[in-house]
């Protein structure tokens, strides 16, 4: 029987061995008078029995009392390891509710890995034990996919449903424990999706708040995006201002991609100090807001005698086809900018011409208007940074 004869220096020939009187007595070391093991709906992991053997969630076969290693388990997904807090509160639940039979620990069968119970264990030996009622369990496919089974086993093992004998998965051990899972997936794979980093987020995290667990998903896909390591799984996507300026310095917005360092337009434009631009959101329906801040930015273009560059977001909301992201990007020209140009030149008593027109910065003949790329299959999906709106401007630019 696999983990019976090494519980650091003793010597263990039965079962038997295990009882001390006090916690595990004849009764406690018998699988049948403890909850049944299951495997937490984790894909490519199952319970195996003692030869190692599959067997269905909640059948007893393979539990058997398992010695403690010499080193005290260790579980990845917890933030501080195997801490002695975790072990006194659980102690502290023995002392008020007795002794709980409760679910056995898992260990990976093919490995000899411990994969949850650091807590129990160190409590354990504190008061003499030398082991526990433990479940292998084995984890399927290739290389990967194991280890990415096994990263989700260890922290869904710990949402039990008896709460006084466990501490629950923090906030921050689940955004790490799906960052790293969603980091194994990228290279196993070569590409993940959003719709997988959310699924993820909603398992691991199953006894967090949903806000908080959209919260997670919601970071880790902007990151991932951003980098191009995932493929959006929307249709089409949107760019608001949060989503490509890295408000919070983290290096997560679009344009912190590495892939702005080859792209054109950001090195003659965006990032170059000398040239004048503006973002426009139009996906807020409300294009007044950015009337002062373009007639602004185009008086002083003016005077300079420089281009102003837009680079815009569009509305996603409804799109039901690719030709209706682009009719947006068109009206932004050929509709609100048109219609801002004929108000201020009849306010000013000019003539409304193609030549009165052509005085408004962006509509100088070197402007270089970009779009984010919002349609995902043909544009984000393929690796395109910025879009050109090159021809979109009437005849200007």
């Amino acid at each position: 029987m696999k983990g019976l004869n090494n519980a650091f220096g003793y010597d263990i020939s039965s079962q038997e061995d295990f009882i001390d009187g006090e916690y595990f007595t004849e009764e406690l070391i018998k699988p049948e008078n403890w909850h049944a093991g299951h495997n937490y709906d984790v894909e490519n992991c199952t319970l195996v029995d003692l030869k190692g053997n599959p067997i269905d969630n909640f059948d007893k076969s393979g539990m058997h009392m398992r010695a403690f290693k010499e080193d005290i388990r260790d579980n990845s997904t917890r933030e501080e390891g195997t801490d002695s807090v975790g072990a006194q509160d659980f102690g502290d639940a023995v002392e008020e509710h007795g002794f709980n039979p409760e679910e056995p620990m898992y260990y990976d069968y093919d490995t000899d890995e411990d994969l949850n119970g650091g807590h129990r264990e160190l409590w354990g030996k504190r008061k003499g034990l030398i082991g526990w009622m433990q479940q292998p369990v084995i984890f399927m496919g290739n290389e990967g996919q194991r280890a990415e089974a096994r990263e989700e086993f260890k922290i869904r093992s710990n949402w039990r449903p008896n709460k006084k004998y466990r501490r629950e998965p923090t906030y921050s051990e689940v955004d790490t424990t799906v960052r790293n899972i969603v980091n194994m997936h990228v290279e196993n794979t070569g590409e993940c999706s959003e719709d997988y980093i959310r699924g993820l987020a909603n398992r691991c995290g199953e006894g967090l708040k949903v806000s908080d667990r959209n919260k997670i998903a919601r970071a880790i896909i902007r990151e991932h995006l951003a980098t191009g390591d995932i493929k959006s799984s929307e249709q089409y996507v949107s760019y608001p201002k949060t989503k490509w300026s890295d408000p919070n310095g983290a290096g997560t917005g679009h344009f912190n991609s590495p892939s702005r360092l080859t792209d054109s337009w950001w090195i003659e434009v965006y990032d170059n100090s000398n040239e004048r631009k503006i973002f426009i959101n139009c996906a807020k329906n409300d294009f007044r807001i950015y009337i002062r801040p373009l007639l602004e930015e185009s008086e002083q273009c003016i005077k300079l005698g420089v281009p102003l560059h837009i680079f815009a977001n569009f509305d996603v909301e409804g799109i039901k086809c690719d030709d209706e992201m682009w009719t947006q990007r068109k009206s932004l020209f050929e509709h609100e900018l048109s219609k801002l140009e004929r108000t201020v030149l009849a306010n000013a008593g000019q003539k409304v011409d193609e030549a009165n027109r052509s005085r408004f910065a962006w509509n100088h003949k070197e402007c270089r208007h970009v779009a984010f790329p919002q349609i995902t299959k043909t544009e984000k999906n393929k690796g395109i940074f910025m879009v050109s709106l090159k021809g979109k401007n009437r005849d200007f630019n």
